[in-house]
């Protein structure tokens, strides 16, 4: 079982309902994320933080963490943004 799958299922393992359950097992997270997302830190806003600059593993962990990730912020896709917006 490769890494993305093994995180789906894990993650799926923690959910209640079967209708998600099903949905998380069987759709890959990372497919929806782009080369980029937005993560929120307190001292500097909503920080770019990209898909280059981490390793896969990193990557699908970061994916299949149980949080929402924000993939764009006042029309800025994570992937386009140069700084916190």
């Amino acid at each position: 079982m490769n890494l993305s799958t093994k995180l789906r299922h894990e993650l799926a393992a923690k959910i209640g309902s079967p209708g998600w359950r099903t949905a998380l097992k069987t759709v890959p997270r990372e497919s929806f994320l782009g080369q980029a997302v937005y993560k929120y830190e307190p001292e500097r806003g909503w920080v770019p933080v990209r898909r280059s600059e981490m390793s896969t593993e990193d990557w699908l962990r970061l994916a299949y963490t149980d949080e929402t990730w924000v993939t764009q912020i006042d029309n800025v896709l994570a992937e386009d943004a140069t700084e916190p917006p």
